[in-house]
C-alpha cells in the first residue's frame, strides 16, 4: 500500500528471487500511482551500469522498439507474452541499410505468461536501428544494449508509441566527450519531422527538418548548445509514422557511458473529469 504523496521502493528479487529476466506489471485497485524500475548490473564496482527502464508500449500484436544505438557491445531482445496464450513473433529490423529479418533470428518462440531473449547483436550492432515485432497475440519487448570497456556500461529501449503530437526531452550539453543521437525510425512510408533545441538560456537555433526514407532508421545531426535545452521533435504533414529515440554517450577511461530514451508522445492536453454542482460529491 502507498499512501497518498508517498513512495515505496520494492527490490524485485523479492518478488521473483530465481528468474535470471523478468517482465514487470504495476496494476492499482483504488487510487493512482506512477512507477519506474531501477537497475543495476554488475557488483557496483567493476562496471555494469545503473540505468532506468522505460515504460514499454501495451501490449500489441505490432511492437517497433526504437532508438537502438550502433557500436560495439551486445544486443540483446527480450519478448514477454502476457496473456493465456503462447507467442511466435517475427522479428523484422529496420536499419540505416534497409529492412530485413535477421538471418537465423527470424522468430522467437514466447510461452504463455513468461519472457524470452534473443541476441540480435550480429545484425544491429553495426549501426542505429529499430526492431519491428509481429504476432498474433499481444506481446511487449525491449532491447538491452551493452557497450564495451573493461567496466562495460548498459542502456535500455522499449516498445514504443509514434511521435504523432510530437516529443520533447531534456538535454546537458555540456561536458567534454559527450555526445547525443536523435535516432528516428520510420517502419511504414518515408516521414519527416522538425526537431528544434530550445535552450534554457539565450536565442534557440533555426529548427532542423529531417527526412527519413521509408522502412529506414536515420541518424539525426543536432546543432551545438551549450548547457541545459529542450529537443522538441514534431511530425510535419503528410509524415508516415515516426519512432525515435534518443542515445546519449560519455567517453570514460573505462569505456563509453551509455543511456537511451525512447521518444514517447508528447502531451499537449488531458482530459479532466467535469466539475458539477451536486450534493453527491459531499454525501457518503
Amino acid at each position: 500500500m502507498v499512501g497518498p504523496g508517498g513512495h515505496q521502493a520494492i527490490p524485485l528479487a523479492e518478488l521473483a528471487p530465481t528468474p535470471l529476466v523478468m517482465a514487470v506489471e504495476v496494476r492499482t485497485s483504488t487510487g493512482r500511482v506512477a512507477a519506474a524500475v531501477h537497475v543495476r548490473l554488475g557488483d557496483g564496482r567493476k562496471g555494469g551500469g545503473v540505468d532506468w527502464l522505460p515504460a514499454a508500449a501495451p501490449p500489441a500484436t505490432r511492437v517497433v522498439v526504437p532508438g537502438i544505438p550502433g557500436g560495439g557491445g551486445k544486443r540483446e531482445l527480450y519478448v514477454a507474452a502476457p496473456g493465456e496464450a503462447d507467442a511466435v513473433v517475427k522479428v523484422k529490423a529496420v536499419t540505416e541499410d534497409g529492412s530485413y529479418a535477421l538471418k537465423g533470428r527470424e522468430t522467437v518462440e514466447v510461452p504463455a505468461g513468461s519472457v524470452a531473449t534473443l541476441d540480435v547483436s550480429s545484425g544491429i550492432a553495426a549501426g542505429a536501428a529499430a526492431l519491428v515485432l509481429s504476432a498474433e497475440v499481444p506481446v511487449v519487448a525491449g532491447v538491452v544494449v551493452t557497450g564495451t570497456g573493461s567496466g562495460p556500461d548498459v542502456a535500455f529501449s522499449a516498445g514504443g508509441s509514434p511521435i504523432g503530437l510530437g516529443s520533447t526531452v531534456a538535454e546537458n550539453g555540456g561536458g567534454a566527450g559527450r555526445s547525443t543521437r536523435l535516432l528516428l525510425t520510420a517502419p511504414e512510408g518515408a516521414a519527416k519531422v522538425r526537431v528544434q533545441v530550445v535552450p534554457a538560456r539565450g536565442q534557440a537555433p533555426p529548427p532542423v527538418d529531417a527526412a527519413v526514407s521509408a522502412q529506414r532508421t536515420a541518424q539525426v545531426k543536432l546543432p551545438k548548445v551549450r548547457g541545459e535545452y529542450a529537443l522538441t521533435v514534431t511530425p510535419l504533414p503528410g509524415s508516415g509514422p515516426v519512432y525515435g529515440g534518443r542515445a546519449l554517450e560519455e567517453r570514460t577511461g573505462d569505456g563509453p557511458l551509455i543511456t537511451v530514451q525512447p521518444l514517447a508522445l508528447g502531451r499537449a492536453w488531458a482530459l479532466v473529469p467535469p466539475v458539477v454542482d451536486s450534493a453527491v460529491a459531499v454525501l457518503p
